[in-house]
């Protein structure tokens, strides 16, 4: 069994469209299963049928499902290089502070977004060198340390427990991500992803309830706003909208529709007989439910 954190040799097998009409590569894993990578992310990397590649196991969800990240073929995380300053920009920090970055070009000329040095000498500009040092590689793509640091972020607030919080304002931040800026009941400034919430109506100068939650094993906390649609282990009614073979495993994909019009996915060992399945839901991820069939 693969175990998170671990990196195992796979072998590119075949390019693939998904039911979502994206392009996969299916991989085989040490253990002879199928897993898929996103295309997109890994052009640069020369995957071809036959390529060996070793990859990570980021992650592994509450389903079993096992995100990898390819090793890049040029940076190794923790390391540092060179890399060139295409332009400059003010965005938000993770306290909800406006900071100045650069975006600087990766050496397949993908623009990221970097920490401006603090102490930089000489003076930089568009054009300048900096060395930058990797903290991981992410969908294909270096991260930067960031300057901000999330000690204390939650000082006051214990982990597990829901308080209320009033969004200030919606922002870009150092990537260029919409985030909700939000104070904390003890005064603290906190920021919140926003394209996971469009549907929960958090507007500036509101009142929401949020539960501060872990966010991965190593990462700082974060905020999970009240669903206003479910709740945990709540059960529900949904339609099935559509079925799909999982192309890597021998099961399949429910497309399920709920009362409020929203699609959720689950995964199946056989096609239900009736139109409608019963689900529980978990819990809440990213606005999400997770849910499961009964």
């Amino acid at each position: 069994m693969l175990k998170e954190g671990r990196e195992y040799l796979f072998i590119a097998e075949k390019e693939i469209n998904t039911p979502d009409n994206k392009k996969h590569w299916v991989l085989k894993g040490p253990d002879n299963k199928k897993y898929l990578i996103p295309s997109s992310y890994y052009y640069d990397y020369g995957i071809i049928p036959g390529f060996k590649i070793m990859c990570r196991v980021d992650k592994i969800n509450c389903q079993g499902k096992i995100y990898l990240e390819p090793r890049h073929p040029a940076y190794k995380e923790g390391e540092k290089y060179e890399f060139v300053i295409s332009s400059f920009a003010i965005r938000t920090d993770i306290s909800g502070n406006e900071e100045k970055i650069m975006i600087v070009k990766d050496l397949f000329g993908n623009e990221i977004p970097a920490p401006f040095p603090e102490n930089s000498t000489p003076a930089l500009y568009t054009g300048s060198k900096v060395i930058l040092k990797v903290e991981k590689i992410y969908k294909g793509k270096p991260v930067f340390f960031q300057n901000s640091s999330p000690a204390g972020h939650f000082a006051g607030l214990r982990y597990g427990n829901t308080y209320k919080f009033f969004a200030e304002k919606i922002i870009k931040d150092i990537e260029g991500k919409e985030i909700i800026v939000a104070r904390d009941p003890v005064g603290k400034i906190h920021t919140i992803p926003y394209k996971y919430y469009k549907h929960y109506k958090i507007f500036p100068g509101k009142f929401f309830r949020g539960r501060i939650i872990k966010h991965s094993r190593n990462g700082p906390w974060k905020i999970e706003p009240e669903n206003p649609f479910y709740k945990k282990d709540q059960t529900l009614t949904l339609r099935i909208k559509s079925t799909s073979k999982v192309p890597s495993e021998n099961s399949f994909i429910l497309r399920l529709i709920d009362e409020f019009g929203f699609t959720h996915t689950v995964l199946t060992s056989k096609i239900p007989e009736n139109d409608s399945v019963i689900c529980r839901v978990l819990k809440i991820r990213k606005g999400q439910p997770l849910l499961a069939l009964l």
